[in-house]
């Protein structure tokens, strides 16, 4: 199924910064869409990641920022809404922690399907070791 690309009414607007962002315009030109489907194929695979691990994986550092707008696909607004509701981040924290850990520190993948779409994943799993003398949940 392939996914509609429409421009949305409102256009979502990011602060990201320019590494990431070439980072992004570099992904999407190999994959031969526009930066907004690129992001969107990105976003569509929300569904993959936990709020959990959304609020685990860190904001890029602050340095200098500019604001990208994106006409994003429905589905990809849709996982995105759902994501923020879920997590308790606004969108556009989840774009640039997804971003970062998917382009930057690669602590997220990208689990791609014959139909352009996919899901994100955790690519690095975190071990929590007891301390001393507690015993270790079961």
């Amino acid at each position: 199924m392939e996914t509609t690309y429409r421009q949305s009414a409102k256009p979502l607007t990011v602060d990201i910064s320019q590494s990431i962002s070439v980072a992004l315009e570099k992904l999407s030109s190999n994959l031969g869409v526009s930066i907004s489907q690129g992001l969107s194929r990105i976003l569509e695979g929300l569904p993959g990641l936990a709020p959990s691990e959304l609020n685990t994986f860190e904001e890029p550092p602050r340095g200098h920022r500019s604001s990208v707008s994106f006409n994003l696909s429905a589905r990809a607004l849709t996982a995105l809404d759902d994501s923020s509701l879920r997590s308790g981040l606004s969108r556009s924290s989840i774009c640039r922690r997804v971003l970062y850990g998917l382009l930057v520190t690669q602590e997220i993948g990208f689990i791609g399907y014959a139909d352009n779409h996919g899901l994100l994943r955790r690519t690095q799993l975190i071990f929590v070791f007891p301390e001393e003398g507690q015993v270790p949940p079961s």
